[in-house]
């Protein structure tokens, strides 16, 4: 059937995967998409030089190419293209899982007020076990989202209704920044702005927790995570911590100790997180204690 001729259900969701160099991984992507019940997949091929766009041909997927741009350029040039009512943001080394996908449909199918609804994500890395990261359930508290300065989980567990995220990574007020880094977190503030956006604890997908460009550059995407919660927090008169130098410090040791096979070097970092930013690190360590207790 024709794209012209293409008939969407209310319940159709599409599936953007911006991809760079993605060969390894994208074939993986496209399916867990299809799987999940995807209309159409739409693979922004952003510059690569390997066989990623062959590749995401072959399962079925939609292919634009473009200059490197960077996943947030690719990702809007994708929400141009989508045409079914909902979209999911799909990295390409990391997976959608069906079950969880069908219940933020589900819910978002009961809550007409509602923007996007997320669910828990599966983290993966070489050498250590899977991690899960739940977020709270319920409404995302905008306050909370700030002053935390990330986003509570993996921009691949959301299911966004379309014109909602359009609106969202808009230039509508105020101006996104934009950031070349970050740019996951700046999206949900920007969608927790004008509409609530509803978490659960089901798993849908499962996230890479090595390669991205917070893993090689920690240090980039905490200062720009920082820019985006003092941004957003002035506009809206929001009373927030201010992050020292310190704090910064300690959240890219913390970030760099996630992506660290288990062992002395983790431990390190997690030291050195908690020696720059006390307050940061011990919730951290009683969570983890109350897990080993509950055992």
């Amino acid at each position: 059937m024709g794209e012209a001729n293409r008939r969407v259900s209310s319940t159709d969701f599409d599936v953007i995967i911006p991809a760079f160099n993605a060969q390894a991984s994208i074939q993986r992507a496209v399916a867990s998409a299809y799987s999940a019940g995807a209309a159409r997949v739409i693979v922004i091929d952003d510059g690569s030089s390997d066989g990623t766009a062959q590749l995401a041909i072959a399962k079925g997927a939609q292919v634009v190419t473009q200059p490197n741009a960077g996943a947030s350029i690719a990702r809007r040039r994708g929400l141009d293209l989508a045409s079914s009512p909902f979209v999911i943001l799909l990295d390409a080394d990391d997976a959608l899982v069906s079950k969880g996908v069908a219940h933020s449909l589900a819910l978002l199918d009961t809550r007409p007020d509602v923007a996007a609804v997320g669910g828990s994500a599966l983290g993966y890395a070489p050498k250590n076990a899977p991690v899960l990261i739940a977020p709270p359930e319920g409404v995302i508290d905008l306050n909370v989202l700030l002053a935390r300065g990330y986003s509570p989980v993996p921009p691949a567990c959301f299911v966004w209704r379309l014109e909602e995220v359009r609106r969202a990574s808009s230039g509508c007020i105020p101006p996104p920044l934009r950031p070349r880094y970050a740019e996951d977190y700046e999206l949900v503030v920007r969608g927790a702005l004008s509409s609530a956006i509803l978490m659960h604890r089901s798993i849908t997908a499962r996230y890479s927790l090595t390669g991205g460009k917070s893993t090689i550059d920690p240090s980039r995407s905490i200062m720009a995570s920082s820019e985006i919660r003092t941004y957003y927090s002035r506009y809206l008169g929001i009373s927030i911590p201010v992050w020292t130098d310190r704090m910064v410090a300690a959240r890219v040791a913390l970030r760099a100790s996630k992506d660290s096979p288990a062992g002395l070097s983790r431990a390190r970092l997690v030291a050195k997180a908690a020696a720059l930013d006390p307050a940061l690190v011990l919730p951290l360590i009683l969570s983890k204690l109350k897990q080993f207790i509950k055992r």
